[in-house]
């Protein structure tokens, strides 16, 4: 999991969400919105992105639960 905060200003940011989360995946700043207007489908939604091992984007969508069945079969497990 990778994910882009729109409102961090700097790193100091970053950090502070992952101690407040516990984080242990990746967490950079979406400082000039790129990711947020290129990906978003609505205002207000959490959304879910799923990247192949060829760092392709595969998938978009507001459900985790299809998300997760995608993540699944491009890792060859069984539903």
């Amino acid at each position: 999991m990778i994910v882009a905060l729109m409102d961090a200003q700097d790193e100091s940011d970053l950090q502070e969400w992952v101690a407040e989360f516990g984080s242990t995946h990746l967490v950079g700043g979406d400082y000039d919105h790129f990711v947020y207007d290129t990906y978003r489908d609505s205002y207000g939604r959490p959304q879910y992105a799923v990247i192949d091992t060829d760092l392709e984007l595969v998938h978009v969508g507001r459900s985790q639960g299809e998300a997760e069945e995608i993540v699944l079969e491009l890792l060859g497990s069984p539903r």
